[in-house]
């Protein structure tokens, strides 16, 4: 896998994050762990985290492939509709510009 550095969006403003890449549907996402104790798969244009899972309940390797299944199990129109919908109350509530980052 490819060791990727993004901002993913949060309401506090745009955070620092370092993961893997994956690539499905279309899309690039940034697969991390973040200091909550959370793995998530943040699309990388929007930054919009599209998936989380406990890090006390699995480790990288199986986080890493229930998130592929997940990714799999979904469309592409169904991240579309999503992203369009984050990006939208982003910008609104939190003022964040998009693309949050450039495709890799």
């Amino acid at each position: 896998m490819r060791t990727i550095k993004i901002k993913k969006a949060t309401k506090t403003g745009l955070k620092k994050a370092e993961g893997e890449l994956i690539e499905a549907h279309g899309f690039q996402f940034c697969f991390t762990k973040v200091s909550e104790g959370l793995y998530f798969l943040i699309e990388l244009s929007s930054g919009c985290n599209v998936i989380a899972l406990e890090a006390d309940y699995y480790c990288k390797r199986e986080a890493r492939e229930i998130m592929k299944q997940q990714l799999e199990k979904r469309t592409t129109d169904e991240f579309r509709k999503a992203i369009k919908k984050f990006i939208k109350v982003s910008k609104d509530r939190y003022n964040i510009q998009f693309p949050v980052n450039e495709p890799v």
